[in-house]
């Protein structure tokens, strides 16, 4: 049976894990992880993700760890510098909440506040992706102090107090995962210590019974991915079972797999932190670390260097647009026709144009190409679609 070291390189590692095979399924359909992978699965690439590669998930669980570890705990204004400082070194992804808050300039204990204030509404799940390396070090405190510096960490970007609560109570599940227990079995005694005000909801949504089809909004808010994850958890028999479950829901499939991974990862039964070293040995190279590996690539998806070109033809009907990509030592020929006069990509980060969401920055700032349509999700996520020589891109997170 593993020990409690084994358990949290599991929950840590398996949280990486996640993060990386779901990235690139993100906001695709439901099912396409399982056309993709019907039997045994292995990390891929896709979307703008390399095999094995990490989102912006596992990079802010790694810069929140290491701000425990440099600080000997909880410095909340160091540890809000070092998420300013990494959404200042325009990473490859970032939450369009998470970006408004450190971009914004305030102070580290009323950024956050001030943009709920202005908005109504902050419960994504941007501190649900990262909370695991802080999981694992308040674990040892007990209950109450893992719980209260969960909603402390998460209120640095989410001013809403249910964010704070779904936080709070998967640093508690995960506490109870390291020391050997059964988190689906604590999650009743763990409600009893969220606030008056959200229990309501939380229990409707970790009840027995409930399934992501029961869900109001989508996965990217904090209630259905936590759900999901535990639903996961109860529905299938191991780390990778739980992984394919969640992933097939579509939607915010990296981080929900990322949750469910931090969970699985930690749990004892059925050798589940042995298929965390499994995706990692076959699959993924890491980085040495002190929290847990940051997941990237041993295997590149092309033999050499790759330079695309899209060219789109209008005609009366479909639009044609032919994907070219020049490796070494070969050529490769894509060809993708799209309905209308949309060719639409779906991914965060598609390989024309290089930084899509420069462009929709431009766009909707009056600077750019024609905004065709933008709105906003339940859980403030954005969609903005943008139209450009005959093309229309969409960007969503």
């Amino acid at each position: 049976m593993p020990g409690r070291r084994e358990r949290v390189v599991g929950a840590v590692l398996g949280s990486a894990v996640g993060d990386a095979l779901g990235a690139p399924f993100e906001f695709g359909p439901a099912g396409a992880f399982g056309a993709r992978f019907p039997g045994p699965a292995e990390m891929c690439g896709g979307g703008g993700w390399d095999p094995g590669e990490a989102t912006d998930d596992t990079q802010m669980a790694v810069h929140l760890g290491e701000s425990l570890l440099a600080a000997g705990g909880l410095d909340l204004p160091e540890m809000f510098e070092r998420f300013r400082g990494w959404a200042a070194g325009d990473p490859k992804d970032i939450g369009i909440q998470t970006e408004i808050v450190l971009g914004g300039g305030l102070p580290w204990d009323l950024a956050a506040a001030l943009h709920f204030q202005a908005e109504g509404r902050a419960a994504g799940n941007g501190a649900l992706m990262r909370a695991v390396t802080g999981a694992v070090w308040f674990a040892p405190q007990g209950r109450a102090a893992t719980m209260a510096a969960a909603r402390r960490i998460t209120a640095l970007t989410h001013g809403d107090g249910a964010a704070w609560e779904g936080t709070a109570i998967l640093h508690e599940l995960l506490r109870v995962a390291l020391d050997g227990g059964d988190p689906v079995a604590a999650v009743p005694r763990t409600l009893r210590e969220v606030r008056a005000e959200h229990r309501e909801r939380w229990a409707r949504v970790l009840a027995p019974d409930w399934r992501p089809e029961l869900a109001t909004e989508g996965n990217g808010a904090v209630w259905a991915c936590l759900g999901s994850a535990l639903w996961a958890l109860r529905e299938t028999g191991g780390f990778a079972g739980a992984l394919r479950a969640v992933i097939d829901l579509g939607g915010d499939t990296d981080t929900t797999a990322a949750v469910t991974g931090g969970l699985a990862g930690a749990l004892d039964e059925g050798g589940r932190a042995g298929a965390v070293r499994g995706y990692r040995s076959r699959h993924t190279a890491a980085r040495t670390h002190r929290w847990a590996p940051a997941v990237s690539s041993i295997d590149p998806p092309f033999p050499g260097p790759l330079l695309c070109v899209l060219v789109c033809l209008t005609v009366p009907g479909p639009l044609l647009c032919v994907l070219v990509c020049l490796t070494v030592p070969g050529p490769l020929l894509c060809v993708l026709v799209c309905g209308g006069d949309q060719a639409v990509v779906r991914t965060r980060a598609a390989l024309w144009p290089p930084k899509p969401k420069e462009l929709v920055r431009a766009a909707v700032a009056g600077r750019g190409p024609e905004v065709v349509t933008r709105s906003r999700g339940a859980a403030g996520s954005g969609v903005v679609r943008l139209r450009t020589a005959g093309a229309c891109w969409w960007w969503r997170e």
